[in-house]
C-alpha cells in the first residue's frame, strides 16, 4: 500500500511539473495556409549531439491574414516522436514574407525538419498531436565526397508525404519525461 502511495504522488508531481507541454492542445483554432522559402541549411556535426541551422522565410499565403494564426519547426526522429518547438506568429512580412533562423540540438537519429502550421492533438493522449507540416528538410544522403572529416551535411527537400511520416506524433519541445508505469495496479 505504501509503495502504491509513493508511486501516486510521484505520477501527480510529474504531471504537475511547470515546463510541462501543452503545444499540442495549445494552437489557436485557426490554421492558415502556409508558403516557405528555405534560403540555406545544414546539420553541424559533433561527438555529443548534432545541430540543425535552417534560414529561409515563411508566410501566409495571400489573404490568409488571421492574426492568430501560427507557425512553427518541428524535427523528426527515426522511430520516435516529433519534437515541435513553440509557436511564432507570422510576423510583419518583408517582401519575400517573415525571415526566420532555426538552430537546434538534435539526436543522432534526426532525420527530417519540417514547417508546420497546425498541430492538433490526438484523442487518445491530449499531449500528443499531429503536426500539418508545410515543407520538409533532411541531411543529404549523398553529400558531396570530401577529403577533410565532414562537420556539416547540407539539407535537402523531403516531401511531406514522405512515408516515414506516416503515423509519427508530436510532443512539446519542453515536454517533461513522459510517465511510464513498470508494475501498475
Amino acid at each position: 500500500m505504501r509503495r502504491l502511495h509513493l508511486s501516486l504522488v510521484i505520477l501527480a508531481l510529474v504531471l504537475l511539473m511547470p515546463g510541462r507541454a501543452h503545444a499540442a492542445s495549445s494552437w489557436p483554432p485557426v490554421s492558415v495556409c502556409t508558403e516557405v522559402e528555405f534560403t540555406g541549411g545544414s546539420v553541424q556535426r559533433s561527438p555529443m549531439q548534432d545541430s540543425y541551422v535552417i534560414t529561409g522565410y515563411v508566410r501566409a499565403c495571400p489573404g490568409a491574414d488571421d492574426p492568430q494564426a501560427r507557425w512553427t519547426v518541428a524535427r523528426y526522429e527515426t522511430g520516435g516522436l516529433g519534437v515541435v518547438s513553440r509557436q511564432m506568429p507570422y510576423g510583419v512580412p518583408g517582401e519575400r514574407g517573415y525571415r526566420f533562423l532555426y538552430k537546434r540540438y538534435a539526436a543522432a537519429g534526426t532525420w527530417a525538419a519540417c514547417v508546420v502550421n497546425d498541430v492538433r492533438p490526438t484523442e487518445a493522449d491530449p499531449l500528443l498531436g499531429t503536426a500539418n507540416r508545410v515543407a520538409c528538410v533532411g541531411p543529404d544522403p549523398d553529400p558531396p565526397p570530401s577529403d577533410y572529416p565532414v562537420l556539416s551535411t547540407p539539407l535537402v527537400p523531403i516531401s511531406i508525404d514522405d512515408p516515414r511520416f506516416d503515423g509519427v506524433l508530436v510532443v512539446g519541445e519542453t515536454a517533461a519525461p513522459r510517465p511510464v508505469c513498470s508494475g501498475c495496479v
